[in-house]
């Protein structure tokens, strides 16, 4: 049964999937944000290395000061950039109305939000990957244990899935050229400001040590609640979006023998 839900599930996210990483992978911009990322993290591990060994012994605070700033790229990263170049993406769909290739293709809103969502997830994994040496350097300068090592740049990814949605949203929610400026400008203030009050939040978070099982707890539905709120949005948006398209491109599912449209 559960090999049929995963199938199921697989045969609904991939072309999604497939379709946005292959986009992804064809644009230089996913080449230069990777260099971007490479290159600011190595000069965030030099800077710490330098700090250290003049420090000496007595130190012991730059490898947790390198961790939370290879965090704050990391976050910076995913809440604004790749969640704005997802934005863009579905706003090019709509305006290119590619979009209704996804409807012949009998895929469903929450589909459509999720293979999103999981494209996302893989690019920011291919991004992640260029910090995660960095981060293991830090670890082993000392001064840190693994939890302040590994758990900053877990919370940047929930994060930065919270602000995928977002953008995911913003983008079908805008369909006029002056509504995909608005919402382009918007977003990024918002992503600015929102990253900022985020990164502080998660400093206080991994500052205070291993967490206990009531704050993970807490913490598990202070994310959890705006992350479904979000992806509830993103479903209905694409619902209204794909339903004047319903009776010109009947899906598999009604047996349609023509895709003649409806009187």
């Amino acid at each position: 049964m559960s090999a049929g839900l995963l199938e199921k599930l697989s045969d609904k996210t991939s072309p999604i999937v497939v379709k946005e990483l292959r986009q992804a992978v064809k644009s230089k911009a996913m080449v230069v944000l990777f260099m971007i990322v490479l290159t600011i993290s190595l000069c965030v591990a030099v800077a710490a290395t330098t700090a250290h060994l003049r420090s000496g012994p007595s130190g012991g605070s730059e490898a947790r000061e390198m961790v939370m700033s290879l965090a704050l790229v990391e976050l910076f990263l995913g809440a604004l950039f790749v969640s704005f170049l997802a934005m863009r993406g579905v706003m090019d769909e709509l305006q290119d109305r590619t979009h209704e290739l996804v409807v012949l293709a009998g895929i469903r809103p929450a589909g459509i939000v999720w293979g999103k969502l999981l494209s996302v997830s893989a690019q920011l994994l291919v991004y992640y990957s260029s910090v995660a040496p960095f981060v293991a350097f830090a670890y082993l300068l000392g001064g840190v244990d693994i939890y302040v090592a590994v758990a900053p740049s877990f919370m940047a990814f929930l994060l930065s899935l919270l602000f995928a949605l977002f953008a995911i949203f913003m983008g079908a929610l805008a369909r006029s050229a002056g509504g995909r400026s608005i919402a382009s400008v918007l977003f990024v203030i918002f992503s600015i400001g929102g990253g900022l009050i985020t990164w502080a939040i998660l400093t206080l978070a991994v500052g205070g040590g291993l967490p206990s099982l009531e704050a993970l707890i807490y913490g598990a539905i202070f994310y959890a609640v705006p992350f479904l709120v979000l992806f509830a949005f993103c479903v209905a948006r694409f619902e209204v979006v794909e339903r004047p398209l319903a009776g010109y491109y009947p899906l598999p599912e009604t047996n349609h023998r023509s895709a003649t449209p409806c009187l």
